[in-house]
């Protein structure tokens, strides 16, 4: 099965991470290896997987979705998700992972959250 990666980097440290395809047993390692650098960053501020593409996940891509939420909220980051197709999201219920999780519908959601957390930190430094 196919599996396909896409990140952007946007301001402030903030990586938006478009996953299509299967995350499975033999995809998992794919994106973790491309996940270590941005999780290995001190400064941190969010990660957002838009997951619109994806058709399936197995435990192990679930396992790589966990690893990287814990490493961003543990840097004080934000973790988001988007776009979950119905049986991916039934995934997550299943787990009870979606109430420690922002889900978020689209990416122009996304969007307004992210300008709203931008504006605040602007605020701060004022």
């Amino acid at each position: 099965m196919s599996f396909e990666i896409e990140i952007k980097e946007q301001p402030g440290k903030i990586y938006l991470i478009f996953l299509e395809g299967s995350l499975d047993s033999d995809t998992y390692t794919i994106l973790d290896e491309r996940l270590a650098p941005i999780l290995g960053l001190a400064d941190l501020r969010g990660l957002v997987m838009n997951l619109k593409g994806l058709f399936y996940v197995s435990s192990d891509g679930l396992s790589v979705i966990f690893k990287a939420r814990r490493i961003t909220e543990g840097k004080g980051g934000t973790f988001m998700m988007t776009g979950l197709q119905p049986q991916i999201k039934k995934v997550f219920d299943i787990l009870k992972a979606l109430p420690e999780t922002c889900v978020f519908q689209d990416m122009a959601e996304v969007d307004a959250y992210l300008d709203a957390m931008q504006k605040e930190e602007l605020e701060k430094d004022r």
